[in-house]
Order: C-alpha cells, then structure tokens, then sequence
C-alpha cells in the first residue's frame, strides 16, 4: 500500500468514526428525548441508607454536585457493590461539603453516597462537561 493509500484509509477511517458517534449521539436523543445534553436536575434528599441512585436509558457524559450538606458526597459511575461508599478507583469522586463539583463518568448509573437528612442538587448530561470545582 502506498503512502497516499495509506493516508486515504485513513482519512476514511476517521470519517466513519465521526459518523459513528453522530449516529450514536442522534439515537440517544431520540430514544431519551433529551434536550440541550440535560439528562436531569434535581434536588436530592439523602434518607436514612444516604444512598441515591439515578438510572437512565442513555449513557451519562458528566454529573455536576452542588453539595449542601456538612459531609462529603461520593459520586461513582455504576450501581452500589457494597454497604459503605467506595474509597477510590476509576470513575469514583468525592465532593466535599460546600462544594459543587463536575465529575466526567461513563455508564448508564450513577450512584451518590451522602449523610443522611443531607441535600445536594445533582446535574447529570450526556456529554462530558469541563471539570469545575468551586463554593455550592
């Protein structure tokens, strides 16, 4: 294969790739109805367990936490393995109280560990979002 037919194949590459994705962001608004890449926004309540977990039809990009609570917020990608909040790992955040932060995750769940009684109010897009961090 030439250098020129090298360079094609791989523009051509590229080209389906770009596709691929359009084809796969224009399939999840039409399945979830989405509009502006805003999955949710809402106020969450921590009960007694201090877990919360939000399932949806289309893959997240990022969630945002404003945490109002007096203790830190852990944000992980997938649903709860065990009784307590992951400590670290892939796709695991933690917020600190009166912080708001942008966590970039994959998956389709995404699950909040919080003190009880505690809020935070929680934004969740299809699209990774810049990471911030900053006052709630």
């Amino acid at each position: 294969m030439s250098r020129v037919e090298r360079v094609l194949a791989a523009e051509e590459y590229a080209a389906l790739l770009h596709a691929a994705a359009t084809q796969t962001e224009a399939i999840a608004r039409l399945t979830s109805q989405i509009v502006n890449n805003v999955l949710r926004t809402e106020l969450v309540r921590f009960d007694a367990t201090g877990v919360k977990v939000l399932e949806f039809a289309t893959a997240i990009g990022s969630v945002n936490v404003a945490n109002h609570g007096a203790a830190a917020v852990t944000v992980a990608s997938g649903t709860p393995t065990g009784g307590s909040a992951p400590s670290g790992g892939i796709g695991v955040a933690s917020i600190r109280a009166g912080i708001a932060g942008t966590v970039n995750l994959t998956g389709t769940v995404v699950t909040l560990w919080g003190s009880a009684g505690d809020t935070a109010t929680v934004q969740v897009f299809t699209r990774a979002q810049p990471p911030s961090w900053g006052p709630a």
